[in-house]
């Protein structure tokens, strides 16, 4: 090979390290993404459901992976956290007490330490007399 033709693939070789170097760099800067998260099922409005989950804020997590593996199985859950936007929580959770044919307690330390909670368990009480 000739003089210039090598220079001219030490400064091919050369502009492809930069650029490579410089894609590295430029993903290290960029925020990390998370993972794809399914979106949950809406809560139907005035709907039936199969089974009703209580729970306090301190175990939504829970709450959520157990709302979502029943309604994998095809239950109909409903999860307060799953209610639609424009409308209002408190209707909607005691219409699904009143229509749904079984209730799930989240139970945990911060659970009777919540009123909310205890309303709703009160009310699937109530519905088991």
């Amino acid at each position: 090979m000739d003089p210039d033709e090598w220079g001219l693939v030490i400064g091919v070789v050369g502009v492809v390290a930069a650029l490579v170097s410089t894609g590295l760099e430029v993903r290290d800067r960029l925020p990390r993404r998370r993972p794809f998260a399914p979106v949950p099922p809406a809560a139907d409005p005035g709907g039936t459901y199969d089974v009703f989950i209580s729970h306090a804020e301190a175990d939504s997590g829970l709450a959520e992976m157990l709302a979502s593996r029943l309604d994998a199985e095809g239950l109909r859950v409903f999860l307060a956290r799953w209610i639609g936007p424009g409308l209002v929580e408190s209707l909607e959770k005691e219409e699904a007490l009143r229509a749904s044919a079984n209730g799930l307690l989240v139970f945990s330390g911060a659970t009777m330490n919540d009123a909310a909670i205890r309303d709703e368990y009160a009310a699937l009480l109530q519905r088991v007399r």
